[in-house]
């Protein structure tokens, strides 16, 4: 019963080693929700449902937070949404203006970029940084996707920049040698047009992302 197009407000993801933990805002048929759990092998208790996923080490759950607010974990154990039940240590975060944002402390690069499509490429490059922060917005007619690392120092941020220049380059250089014209669509059309500057310990880069991007990027 609950279509993300129409039911769905907000999003705010957490992940971490033991699991991936999620608050939502939105509208949802719990009665709908709890039925869907039993008939997929689980079982709910007090409101807390949990299920299994698509491989056995992946396990589901979810209970309400608040009115139209549930907590969600995909996690080993079957009662990890129950966490979100408590507070924990929090790491501060400046909430950016736009509508889409990963906050990524330097630790965890590689380990977050493996869930997004093209992040390998940057974090090659990431040698020296406390924190990014990604964000989508609208720019125009188009979108922005846009960069902030924080590095330790101006020497690392100069060093992170040039990387991310030659990268780039390294893209521009194999679309030209195959003859590949560019593609709105296409991942590799749009990391050959970042822009990447420095502002002492600061790195900013930009992408611009047509809506035929993002359409073709979340039909995948």
């Amino acid at each position: 019963g609950f279509d993300y197009k129409r039911d769905l407000d907000d999003v705010l993801a957490s992940f971490t080693p033991t699991g991936n933990f999620f608050v939502v805002r939105g509208r949802f048929d719990w009665k709908k929700l709890e039925s869907f759990a039993k008939q997929s092998g689980g079982s709910c208790y007090d409101k807390l449902c949990h299920m299994p996923g698509s491989v056995p080490a992946r396990r589901i759950s979810f209970l309400p937070l608040a009115d139209g607010v549930m907590g969600l974990a995909v996690s080993t154990e079957d009662l990890a949404a129950s966490q979100l039940l408590h507070p924990g240590t929090q790491r501060p975060i400046g909430v950016p203006s736009q509508p889409l944002w990963l906050s990524i402390p330097g630790s965890a690069l590689n380990r977050t970029a493996s869930n997004i499509p093209g992040a390998a490429f940057f974090t090659q490059a990431m040698t020296g940084v406390d924190e990014v922060i990604l964000t989508i917005g609208a720019n125009g007619p188009n979108f922005a996707a846009r960069l902030e690392a924080q590095c330790r120092t101006s020497q690392d941020a100069a060093n992170v920049t040039g990387q991310l220049k030659a990268f780039t380059s390294v893209f521009k250089t194999a679309m030209e040698r195959e003859k590949k014209k560019p593609d709105p669509k296409d991942l590799s059309s749009v990391l050959t047009a970042g822009q990447f500057r420095q502002s002492d310990r600061m790195v900013y880069g930009e992408w611009t992302l047509q809506k035929s991007f993002l359409d073709n990027l979340a039909g995948m």
